[in-house]
């Protein structure tokens, strides 16, 4: 990660940190991350005024996470983010960069994570919020 995080993206990554530490796993990930946007007012509030889904959904990724939190391996309490918490960060500079911005932005990291394939924050995004194609 290269480029600076905005006031918001470091709320959300302190939220997603939280949960890894919750579950006590090494790894941030995007799920996590994800949760962690979703407890800042104004990404609520904007998927909440797309979506009438949104707390079952919510509460589907919970779930997930809670199910596929893996336990770390030591006690030492250090946190890393996960692969793909690097690519969605990779995939994030390039926008900054592509647009001359000067902070990741949220709709940086919501854009970063509908790229991330094998994501599961991915999915659930995609189910949640349907793009249907031209």
């Amino acid at each position: 990660m290269k480029s600076k995080l905005s006031s918001s993206v470091v709320l959300a990554l302190n939220k997603a940190a939280g949960i890894a530490t919750k579950y006590k796993t090494s790894y941030i990930t995007p799920e996590m991350l994800l949760q962690g946007l979703l407890s800042l007012e104004r990404f609520r509030s904007v998927l909440s005024g797309l979506t009438t889904g949104l707390p079952e959904a919510e509460k589907e990724l919970a779930g997930f996470v809670h199910d596929h939190a893996e336990p770390a391996d030591d006690d030492s309490g250090r946190l890393e983010m996960s692969f793909q918490l690097h690519q969605l960060f990779e995939y994030t500079d390039e926008q900054v960069q592509s647009a001359e911005a000067e902070h990741v932005e949220v709709p940086h990291v919501v854009h970063a994570l509908f790229l991330l394939e094998e994501s599961y924050a991915a999915f659930w995004l995609r189910r949640l919020l349907p793009v249907s194609g031209g």
